[in-house]
Order: structure tokens, then sequence, then C-alpha cells
């Protein structure tokens, strides 16, 4: 039999670079063991190359041969986290295409896990979980970030609309007031403690950050901090005393879209000040609006030394 042609290899007709290119969306199932907890979840895993100019396009097989080697030696043993296992593909698709100066891998899914809510005890809740590694070859070294991130969600109340319906309170209240027997003050103060009509949405945060290789992030840290950023904490399971504790408490705690992504930002400043503060953020905040037809949306993207300096000027001022 001839030897096979390397089409692959020939030079294109347009000798330009690409960016990217490979395969998308494999699902597999990833057994983690972080310490002595242990998750088994099937996300879809992306896996991609850069092309240079002078290369017609990439040997697609050994993109999806990496991604089914290291899904194999999983069932041998588990990776400590999810961004470990896009790291090692990302690394193993370098040295698979030569010819390539940059490699990613992306994987997305949904964790459940067990998480205790008050008065139910232990209940499953599911998060979207996506990481990414992304390997840069120089010379006879390569370098590889890595990414992870989650997506979580909660309820929101409306300041603006909150504030109108207790001025509008308020002006009733005025007009009653002897009836009532109340002074202006007293009025104010009442208002101040009382649950205000205000409208109410889901709200969705997500959260990436870059981690070094020596210092790993608990996935539950980020959504605790997405979902802490936020009016209230949404359950599958509520009661009509907890409904009304999740509503009373929301409705007393209004934030924008604005405010809640700010609150994020704070959080990670003060929950993972361990890491660098070259470490890469995303963050974002999507509300789901009850009496808009569009959502509104926040995002900020930054280092962490950017955001602790955003927060001290702030102190300083």
């Amino acid at each position: 039999m001839s030897e096979l042609p390397d089409t692959q290899s020939q030079l294109p007709k347009y000798m330009i670079s690409i960016d990217k290119v490979g395969v998308i969306n494999l699902r597999k199932r990833i057994k983690i063991l972080h310490g002595s907890k242990a998750y088994e979840f099937s996300p879809l895993i992306s896996a991609f190359v850069m092309l240079p100019k002078q290369q017609r396009g990439i040997h697609m097989s050994r993109s999806s041969e990496t991604v089914e080697e290291v899904i194999d030696e999983l069932s041998y043993h588990a990776y400590p986290s999810l961004e470990r296992v896009c790291e090692v593909m990302a690394e193993t698709l370098l040295a698979k295409h030569g010819y390539s100066a940059r490699s990613e891998v992306t994987s997305k899914g949904i964790l459940v896990v067990d998480s205790f809510q008050e008065g139910f005890g232990k209940r499953q809740k599911g998060y979207e979980v996506f990481s990414k590694a992304v390997s840069t070859r120089s010379q006879s070294t390569h370098t590889t970030q890595l990414f992870l991130g989650a997506s979580a969600e909660g309820m929101t109340t409306c300041p603006c609309a909150k504030e109108l319906m207790q001025s509008y309170a308020k002006d009733i209240l005025l007009e009653r007031k002897d009836y009532f027997e109340l002074e202006p003050k007293k009025i104010d103060d009442l208002l101040n403690i009382i649950p205000i009509a205000s409208h109410s949405q889901r709200s969705k945060g997500t959260l990436c950050i870059e981690l070094s290789h020596d210092r790993e992030i608990d996935l539950l840290t980020i959504t605790d901090i997405i979902e802490s950023s936020m009016s209230g904490m949404v359950q599958d399971v509520l009661k009509r005393p907890d409904e009304g504790k999740l509503v009373r408490l929301a409705h007393l705690n209004p934030l924008f879209v604005e405010d809640s992504l700010r609150l994020m930002a704070q959080k990670v400043v003060e929950q993972l000040s361990f890491l660098t503060d070259s470490t890469q953020l995303s963050l974002r905040i999507e509300n789901m609006e009850s009496v808009h037809v569009y959502n509104a949306c926040a995002e900020k993207t930054c280092s962490l030394g950017e955001l602790k300096k955003e927060f001290q000027e702030v102190k300083n001022s």
C-alpha cells in the first residue's frame, strides 16, 4: 500500500494563521477527588490548537485522541480538580501538534453537590461549572494558564421601585396620621423596618478566576461568593414560612445589578486575597427582569491587584 498523503501539512491557498481550530462539545464522564470530597459529572469538553499560516489544517484526530487518552487515564486514578484535567489535555495537545504554539481546552457542565438548607438539612444543588487551560509554547518550554469559574442563581429586588412604593406608602400614612396617631418621624421609622413592595427577579452571577499552580480554590467558595452577592438565596424547596422569610429579607436588601457586581468584587478581595495580584478575574451578573422586556447585565474584567487598588482608593478618599 502506498504511503498516505499528509494533506493537512500542505501549504494553504491563503497563508494566514488561525487562532483556534479543534473539536467541540465532547461529552465525557469525569471523576474528581478533591481532598476527602469526590465529584463525578459529565462536562462538555472542547480542544483547540492555533494553526500557523503555512499549515493547511490540523490533524483533527490527534485532538479527539488527546481527550480520550486523558479520560482513559482518569479510570485508573482521579485528578484533584477539573482544571488539572484541562491542563493535562492542553499540554498533551501541544506535544501531539508540534507545529502549533498554543493550545486551549475548555470544559463546562453541571456539578451537583450536597449543600445545607436551613430547616431542611442536606439538599442537592446544581451549579454551572467551567474551566479552561491555555498552554503556550516558547522555544523548548511551555507555560500553562488555568482558569476556574462557576455560575449560581439568586434573587434581587429593585431599590428604585422600593423607594417609589415607600414614598407612596408614606404619603398615604401622612394623609391619615391623625387617624393612626402617628408622628412623621414614627412613620419614617416604621417604613424602614417593614418590607416594602418592589419588583424582584431571578439573577445569575458568574465568576471566573485565573489559578496559580500552587494555590487551588474550592469551587464552593466561588459559588458562595456569587450567591451571597444578591438580595436573597433561591432554594428548590420552600415551605410557606421559609418563602415568607426569603421574600421579607430580600426586600430589606434591595440591589441594582451594579450593586450585586460590586458586592461580588468586594467579597473576592476579602476572601481570595491569598491569590497573587496578577490573577485575572471576570465577574458578571445578569438579572432576568420581571417588569421589562430586556435583561439587565453588569460585567467587570480586571486583575486582583487592580481590584484591590480600586477599593483602597475608595477607603483613602
